[in-house]
């Protein structure tokens, strides 16, 4: 097994060259020192998706030093492996166990990359090589590569053995080391010295007949005082994990024709006349589509290629003779052989880069006919590949098979729901004034959802896509008319449709562990259409009963209109120099943890009844789930509780089960999105926030009646307020004090206790920098107008998301924002001909046709004053806060100021989104005479705004 290694002295300006190295090489394990990474630089952009990368970044570690060093190690994702955190020291060291199987025996080996940056420190050295000596007794062997550092130190060679020995007799630092390699019987295999003759770079090992060489090749620009180095470590019978691959159809190729005919001519009533019940239809109709595909739908080999996608057989035949070459070079190291590698290398290296180009300029040339294969590029370089690694653990359990770690991924994800057990208390619901017993289902209205369905998207369980069902709408609308109304009717939902496939997806941290996963619950496409038809009645009956509180899952509502509300009355509150303490609640898993028996008498409550609640118990009854990874699959577990994930009917169903929440809070008042719950009130004395935390204890009775869980260590209480000394006040729930914060990320937005949103601010400019240096970096090569895409859909979507919320007043942070796009367009005018980057911002504004973004956060605020003046949005809290100039005469002019926010008395009450969107208004009233927010569509009101700040659609 070969380990390359190489100090590369930073990696963030030559990610491109690395990343088509890389390419070319077949090692199973690549350890690079001083990365000089950090966050805002993804290990896709140089690493390709063969690989499993642990980094750890120097803004990680506590080095005195903001920049420059870290390590990384890559480990082929055939090899079982797992980052150790807890084994990491205050040195920039970064330990990986890597599971190798030798002659049958599963050995444990602790790989280790450290870099000690000069001038070498006695104290940080001594704690390193007492970590490892206390690492070395855990594992059966050991390896450890880096930059230690340590020039004082001369290294003589054994002639018959491979590894080295230190000579050093005074240096403190020298002895230490010495001592450490006798004492755990470790060997030294560097001997390739640097331009200096000496060796910072060591590499330690208990292998015995391990031999450091010098690479063929090179996968980064080499640094003299670091040569780069490659550790053979000899070892047999080594078995990794790969993929299991099987053939799947190609729906695009179907006989579409042929197998319209042949369902055509189906007696569907005939066929259905002997099923006892809607899962004989259901499954009738499944094994004749079965039948159907396997007769008129060719197979494809889903094998995933070893190669990047860019790779062409020439290349990869070139490849190939490469690795011939290179294997006969070490191993008869003749000098004629690596002469011939080198040409060969070379050649192999253009034809590589060429392949890269010509690759990218497809993508961006088919933009438009296929934009989901650009896409998927930039998200492959942003998020890396979405392959699981060869070891997972979880808790205490690890597995290191496809199997086995299927299913260790399915006993977490069924840990997360409960099954009602004992006599529960259903809450007291208030009933409905409307009812709803039966629903009915029209050929037409199925006709109608085909169309819309998505012929892109994947088949559930039962194996028929979505492009079938559209391809086959007019024969099958028929069969499905017959079941899904015999569904209602009966109050059963077929079983065979309450199946989902499960796709573990990462969300953050260490790749290794399950915990860091959520589910992605695939589903039958004909349970979704049937969902899709179903949806729409059910919202249009729910939805008159939801409360106002409620931003989540409802048409014209959002995180911002959520935000809107909930600001504009905390600035009036504080403009009025009083105080508002808010209490922040999280639910562990709320969509999980449902009862299904309290929601049932919760839709009874809402006027569900007979057949129809029926249906709902049926749907939500035993849905089983299975989950699958590299081609394995686990057990079926079945979901006890929870709304269905990857539903339509999902989303109103859990708003109506969180509905009657607001009646457990009777001192405050409450707004919610979805399950993010927070609780507010004025507090000026102490039975002000004794009412608070009553509110809190009725909240936390509410979860204990509906089977609810608050985690309060995600909980906080913040008190906003621009009092100098504010009134002091302590929150519990449950037996645990709730912290107390200056400022908390809501829906997005950072708040903080004077609602400044300077530190939203500083963090939208900070993360928006980061992603506009992978923009430049990863664009090389495009048109600017595909660089203003890639602008546009990922810096830019960042400094505007909810900008109506914390449009900036002062001069500095509106400059700071626009620096952004300033910086963006320099970069454009740089790379591309017909403007010079020393062009002012205004001329580059105006040659690349983008507006300033202060500019577009005044389009975004009228556009959505017009919303919520004509009722859009249905937030009518929001409309008390506006007031209408009335005349009591009618005027002769028109009038100047015909809007106004409410009255203020301070900055922040004069700078509120109210008020600042009704002085916008009245400004754009003045210049274009014929606009009327009351009389113009949105259309027609949108079309004059962008017209007069001269903003191309």
């Amino acid at each position: 097994m070969d380990i390359y290694y190489q100090n590369v002295r930073g990696l963030r300006t030559k990610t491109n060259e690395v990343l088509l190295d890389i390419t070319q090489t077949n090692y199973k394990i690549i350890v690079f020192t001083e990365t000089w990474l950090n966050a805002s630089v993804c290990s896709s952009e140089f690493m390709d998706d063969r690989y499993v990368v642990y980094r750890r970044d120097r803004y990680s570690s506590s080095s005195l030093k903001s920049d420059g060093g870290g390590v990384l190690i890559a480990v082929s994702r055939d090899i079982p492996s797992s980052r150790v955190r807890n084994w990491e020291t205050d040195c920039e060291d970064l330990w990986v166990i890597i599971n190798i199987n030798i002659n049958n025996h599963i050995r444990k080996v602790a790989l280790c990359a450290v870099y000690l940056p000069p001038p070498a420190n006695s104290v940080s050295l001594a704690n390193f090589l007492d970590n490892t000596s206390n690492i070395i007794d855990l594992v059966d062997d050991v390896i450890l590569l880096g930059d230690f550092n340590l020039g004082c130190i001369n290294w003589i060679s054994q002639n018959d053995h491979n590894y080295m020995l230190p000579l050093c007799d005074s240096d403190i630092q020298g002895c230490s080391l010495k001592d450490f390699i006798c004492v755990n019987n470790l060997y030294q295999f560097n001997n390739i010295p640097n331009c200096d003759n000496k060796m910072l770079d060591l590499v330690l090992s208990t292998f015995k007949e391990s031999k450091v060489i010098h690479p063929p090749e090179l996968i980064s620009r080499l640094d003299s005082k670091h040569p780069n180095l490659l550790l053979n470590i000899p070892l047999l019978n080594v078995n990794n994990l790969h993929s299991k691959h099987r053939d799947d159809y190609n729906f695009f190729k179907a006989e579409y024709t042929k197998i319209n005919s042949d369902l055509c001519k189906i007696d569907w009533t005939e066929r259905f006349k002997f099923c006892n019940n809607v899962d004989d239809m259901a499954k009738t109709l499944n094994d004749t589509l079965q039948d159907v595909i396997k007769a008129y739908v060719p197979k494809r080999k889903s094998s995933k290629s070893r190669h990047p996608p860019w790779f062409t057989k020439s290349l990869i035949r070139l490849k190939l003779e490469q690795d011939k070459l290179r294997q006969r070079y070490m191993r008869y190291n003749n000098p004629r052989d690596k002469l011939e590698y080198d040409i060969l290398r070379s050649r192999c290296q253009k034809l590589n880069n060429k392949c890269y180009r010509d690759y990218k300029n497809r993508l961006e040339s088919n933009i438009r006919e296929n934009p989901k294969a650009f896409w998927r590029y930039i998200k492959d370089k942003r998020k890396g590949s979405s392959s699981i690694p060869a070891t997972m653990f979880m808790n205490q359990s690890s597995a290191n098979t496809g199997p086995d770690i299927a299913k260790l991924f399915a006993n977490h994800f069924a840990s997360m729901y409960t099954r009602d057990t004992g006599n529960i208390q259903l809450p007291d619901v208030p009933c409905s004034g409307q009812s709803l017993g039966s629903l009915s289902i029209s050929k037409e209205e199925i006709l109608a959802n085909i169309k819309k369905l998505d012929i892109y998207k994947g088949a559930g369980p039962d194996g028929v896509p979505p492009i079938f069902i559209k391809r086959c709408g007019s024969a099958l609308a028929l069969p499905l008319y017959l079941i899904f109304n015999r569904s209602l009717q009966v109050g059963k939902f077929p079983s065979i449709w309450k199946k989902a496939r499960v796709v573990p997806i990462h969300k953050k941290g260490d790749e290794c562990n399950i915990s860091n996963y959520r589910p992605i619950s695939i589903l039958s496409g004909v349970s979704k259409l049937f969902e899709s038809l179903v949806c729409p009645l059910i919202t249009r009956h729910i939805g008159a009963n939801l409360i106002d509180v409620q931003h989540g899952f409802r048409k014209g509502r959002s995180t911002e209109t959520n935000l809107l509300s909930f600001t504009s009355r905390l600035s009036r509150e504080m403009d009025a120099g009083l105080q508002v303490d808010v209490i922040y609640t999280d639910f562990t898993s709320a969509f999980d943890k449902v009862s299904h028996t309290i929601l049932l008498s919760k839709l009874e409550g809402c006027g569900i009844f007979g057949p129809l609640l029926a249906w709902f118990a049926s749907y939500l009854d035993r849905r089983s789930q299975f989950v699958t990874i590299g081609g394995y699959e686990s057990q079926i577990y079945y979901t006890e509780s929870g709304v269905p994930q990857g539903t339509h009917l999902g989303p109103i169903l859990f708003s109506l089960f969180v509905n009657d929440i607001s009646l457990a809070i009777k001192h405050s008042t409450i707004s919610l999105f979805a399950d993010d719950v927070k609780i507010y009130r004025l507090v000026s004395s102490h039975t002000d926030s004794t009412l608070l935390q009553s509110d809190l204890d009725n909240l936390r009775t509410w979860c204990i009646t509906n089977r609810m869980i608050l985690n309060p260590e995600k909980c906080f209480h913040i008190k906003f307020t621009r009092k100098k000394v504010p009134y002091p006040s302590c929150y519990k729930l449950g037996a645990t004090t709730l912290k107390e914060v200056n400022k908390i990320r809501d829906l997005g937005i950072t708040l903080d206790s004077k609602l400044r949103y300077s530190s939203h601010i500083d963090d939208i400019v900070k993360k928006s920098a980061q992603t506009l240096g992978f923009v430049k970096r990863n664009s090389k090569g495009f048109h600017y107008s595909t660089k203003i895409l890639l602008f546009n859909s990922l810096v830019r979507s960042r400094l505007e998301y909810a900008s109506s919320i914390w449009n900036p007043s002062y001069l500095v942070h509106s400059q700071r924002i626009e620096n952004i796009q300033r910086s963006f367009t320099r970069h454009l005018a740089y790379t591309c001909s017909g403007i010079s980057h020393r062009n002012s911002y205004n001329q580059r504004l105006a040659f690349f046709k983008m507006p300033a973004l202060k500019t577009r956060r005044k389009v975004h605020d009228l556009l959505l004053f017009h919303k919520l003046v004509n009722g859009r949005t249905g937030c009518c809290d929001l409309l008390l806060h506006f007031s209408v100039s009335v005349p009591f005469n009618l005027p002769r002019r028109p009038i100047a100021k015909l809007f106004r926010g409410p009255f203020s008395r301070t900055n922040l009450g004069t700078q509120t989104s109210i008020t600042r969107m009704c002085n916008e208004y009245n400004v754009v009233c003045g210049a274009i005479t014929d606009i009327d927010v009351f009389h113009d569509t949105f259309n027609c009101y949108r079309t004059k705004i962008l017209q007069h700040y001269d903003i191309k659609t």
